[in-house]
């Protein structure tokens, strides 16, 4: 039920967020092409939703948050939802 609410919350502040995507330059097979404006908002959208969900966890799940926080890889929000 939590999970639930927060996330249809998010979804629907997700459809206010629109960014102008700019058409790239071409860019050399050899270069990396950078994360746009949009992927790197969306990564910190994500985490901040992460961080959102485990300070909201009862205090029985305190393991759960400390394991994840302590992960090698951040981890998704689908990830800590089903840890958890």
């Amino acid at each position: 039920m939590y999970y639930a609410r927060l996330r249809s919350s998010w979804e629907e502040l997700s459809h206010n967020d629109s960014f102008i995507e700019w058409p790239a330059s071409a860019q050399s097979e050899n270069i990396p092409i950078p994360p746009t404006a949009a992927e790197i908002y969306a990564k910190i959208v994500e985490k901040t939703w992460v961080f959102q969900f485990l300070a909201g966890l009862n205090p029985d799940f305190e393991y759960a948050r400390v394991h994840l926080l302590d992960m090698t890889h951040f981890p998704t929000l689908e990830e800590a939802h089903t840890y958890c």
